[in-house]
């Protein structure tokens, strides 16, 4: 028999990672919600009420790209972490955590580049 999955069988720092990326859902699809209706409901012509959403929509989807990352890596992280008991060969997590160490900031800088390219 199957047993049915259950989040509360995981360890806590993964469930912790869980719920910071349901977090970053949550506050993207709230902040689109709100600020669409918003400026659809406003006086400005058609044209400014596009470009206003396409911008913001821009901006929050870069920042629900980078909390989603900073979750994301960071339950990454302890999934490597926890491979630490099954024995790899000497050298091979570590070399492999340093890879996703920088593979984490590589993506968090290309998100934050992107966003100052949006600003000017």
């Amino acid at each position: 028999m199957v047993t049915p999955f259950s989040p509360l069988a995981l360890p806590p720092r993964f469930v912790a990672c869980w719920a910071a990326q349901l977090r970053s859902c949550q506050s993207f699809v709230r902040s689109q919600c709100f600020f669409t209706g918003r400026v659809l409901l406003g006086p400005a012509p058609w044209p400014d009420k596009l470009g206003r959403l396409g911008r913001r929509h821009y901006a929050d989807t870069l920042a629900w790209a980078y909390d989603c990352t900073d979750a994301g890596c960071r339950l990454q992280h302890e999934a490597l972490v926890s491979l630490s008991d099954l024995g790899l060969p000497d050298g091979w997590l570590a070399l492999w955590l340093r890879f996703d160490e920088r593979r984490h900031r590589a993506l968090l800088a290309g998100y934050l580049t992107g966003a100052r390219a949006m600003l000017h």
